[in-house]
């Protein structure tokens, strides 16, 4: 109730932490007895923790490269996703959580909140939406800050992309997100320009080729088939260096469209698109294989069917009247992942969900809703699926012990 009164402040000799001041305040809080806690950045540690009372001096109790002995429940926030033969990849604590790489009896961390990563560029935290691996266990990931696309590859880290970027002659466009690669190196991403729009560009070889704009203030607009773009959705990006994505036109029509050799080229559109003798109704849960696009088809009076786009057209993967290996009819397809030796993992909604593999045209058990583990926990959800080249599923269960747990399935 009373004026303001100074407790720190930084860049002052008066305010001194082991007798120099403090370059930066970061963030800060306080108790309800008046004590001060602040995030600082030092002359001799980029992140320290300090507590301080008015007219006291500063206190550190914490700070970068201290060794801490902690026990605290990990929350899972997702698995990244693209790996085809190395272990798996979680984010850990939450939204804008640090990395971790997970195989049977080790959790090591990969990238931690806070730590360095180029310069003076501290980590901040990423989130699945914005975080790739590639086929060859590449890490690629915008942090929350928008610095930019970071890359990790073994124990190296460096920047693959840092905004601004120079898309033409007057268009930059900012921090990336929405990112896919493939084994060749490729990337395609999204990113809002300076000109108040949003663009999809395919880099490679170091040359970026915007594909897709939706252009306001009367800037250019992509037509595709003589319409206006307005929005896409599902963006992807395979093997061969093909884009695929969902577009949206003026007027609210929406088709799937593959991008080649310089042009857009439909695939099927919504309502008019015929698949197993019934309309395409809409598109659910797509992936990218080495030769093609896997996608799941709402079919009219069928339910959701897993197809596969190869050169000229659809192919079906897993029918909704397939029978699967625990004798249940498929029924509905949600969702799948795909790797290079052509196999397809697949979450199954029968009369209860199954988890499987399928080979060729054998389909393999993995684990059914209610039924027992091995290890004797009973599964009652599934989340964030991963599959490698040998076969092997990575994915989270929720148990009925309510704890979420990181599962591996080996193919038998």
């Amino acid at each position: 109730g009373g004026e303001p009164e100074l407790v720190f402040q930084q860049n002052s000799a008066a305010f001194p932490l082991r007798g120099r001041p403090v370059q930066q305040i970061d963030y800060a809080a306080v108790s309800g007895s008046g004590e001060v806690t602040m995030l600082v950045r030092t002359p001799d540690y980029e992140m320290e923790l300090i507590s301080v009372r008015k007219g006291e001096q500063a206190v550190s109790f914490l700070k970068a490269g201290d060794t801490v002995d902690v026990r605290a429940p990990l929350s899972f926030s997702g698995i990244l996703q693209g790996d085809r033969s190395g272990p798996a990849h979680v984010f850990l604590g939450g939204f804008g959580s640090s990395i971790w790489e997970v195989s049977p009896g080790v959790l090591k961390p990969t990238l931690l909140i806070g730590e360095r990563i180029a310069g003076i560029q501290l980590y901040t935290g990423s989130n699945t939406a914005n975080a790739r691996k590639a086929p060859n266990g590449e890490i690629y990931l915008t942090q929350t800050s928008g610095a930019g696309l970071l890359r990790i590859r073994r124990d190296e880290r460096d920047f693959a992309l840092r905004p601004p970027v120079t898309l033409s002659e007057g268009i930059t466009a900012g921090a990336p997100f929405n990112i896919t690669v493939n084994g060749r190196g490729d990337l395609l991403w999204q990113a809002t320009t300076n000109r108040g729009d949003q663009r999809l560009v395919l880099t490679r070889n170091g040359q970026h080729t915007p594909l897709l704009g939706n252009g306001v203030n009367n800037q250019p607009v992509t037509r595709v088939d003589g319409a206006v773009v307005t929005s896409w959705a599902g963006q992807l990006l395979d093997g061969q260096g093909r884009v695929m994505a969902t577009l949206r036109f003026a007027g609210g029509s929406a088709g799937l469209y593959i991008w080649q050799d310089g042009n857009w080229r439909l695939m099927a559109m919504a309502g008019v698109t015929e698949h197993r003798g019934r309309p395409v109704a809409g598109f659910g849960n797509m992936r990218a294989g080495e030769d093609g696009f896997y996608v799941v088809l709402n079919l009219s009076g069928l339910g959701n069917t897993l197809a596969r786009w190869r050169q000229d057209g659809w192919e079906t993967v897993i029918a909704t009247d397939e029978t699967i290996v625990t004798g249940h009819l498929a029924n509905n397809v949600g969702t799948f992942e795909v790797n290079r030796s052509g196999d397809v993992f697949a979450q199954c909604n029968t009369n209860s969900q199954v988890l499987v593999v399928k080979r060729g045209a054998r389909t393999h058990y993995i684990q059914a809703l209610n039924d027992l583990t091995p290890d004797g926990d009973l599964i009652v959800r599934t989340t964030e699926y991963d599959l490698r080249d040998d076969g092997t599923v990575y994915f989270l269960g929720l148990t009925a012990s309510d704890e979420y747990v990181l599962y591996m399935a080996k193919p038998m």
